[in-house]
């Protein structure tokens, strides 16, 4: 990071950031671009100091993946970055289980998964809301400590079944999947009806 430039736009309105170079999808409240090794962030005015915190998260680890010519899993990357949104926002004490979240996607389908142009707004927030449910499990939910061992075996290329088995001890994806179950609040409404369906 000492040694890489790092662009920042800040567009004057959320109007100018929609019709600005960047093309962001309507959704999109800021965003992190990587194209031809220039890392760019992206905001609007008035600067929300959530947002900036979730790209800042997406800079920084890109950067530790870009070490081994690697990209973190889309899931990833943004549930970490929400979750530092969240703290950034409301100070969250870390010893919480994290956003609380209703229906979710099979987490099967959910880690392939991505939200494109297009996808609904209501679509994408509940993506992002499991996403940043799955990065709390992994990260506070468990040992902290192996979190940075899980990355780095993402970032050598190890798959995400293997890397949770060998770091966190789980059999295989329905196993994590089940204990990141009944460890996750499920008082909120469903917020993923018809994940499966698209």
């Amino acid at each position: 990071m000492a040694t890489e430039k790092t662009h920042v736009y800040i567009y004057q309105s959320i109007d100018a950031y929609r019709r600005g170079r960047f093309h962001p999808p309507p959704w999109s409240g800021g965003l992190l671009q990587t194209a031809g090794g220039t890392k760019t962030v992206v905001v609007f005015e008035p600067v929300d100091t959530g947002v900036v915190a979730h790209e800042l998260t997406h800079l920084y680890f890109h950067s530790y993946f870009d070490e081994k010519s690697a990209s973190p899993p889309p899931w990833l990357d943004e549930g970490l970055a929400v979750m530092m949104q969240e703290q950034a926002l409301s100070l969250l004490d870390p010893r919480l289980k994290g956003p609380v979240l209703g229906s979710t996607a099979p987490l099967a389908a959910f880690l392939k998964s991505r939200p494109g142009q297009d996808a609904p707004a209501a679509w994408v927030n509940g993506w992002y809301r499991q996403a940043e449910s799955l990065a709390w499990f992994l990260k506070r939910g468990r040992i902290e400590a192996s979190f940075p061992e899980f990355c780095g075996r993402l970032r050598d290329g190890e798959d995400v079944e293997t890397s949770l088995r060998d770091v966190y001890g789980d059999q295989d994806l329905a196993a994590f999947e089940a204990g990141w179950q009944r460890w996750r609040p499920t008082k909120a409404p469903g917020m993923l009806k018809g994940f499966g369906d698209r």
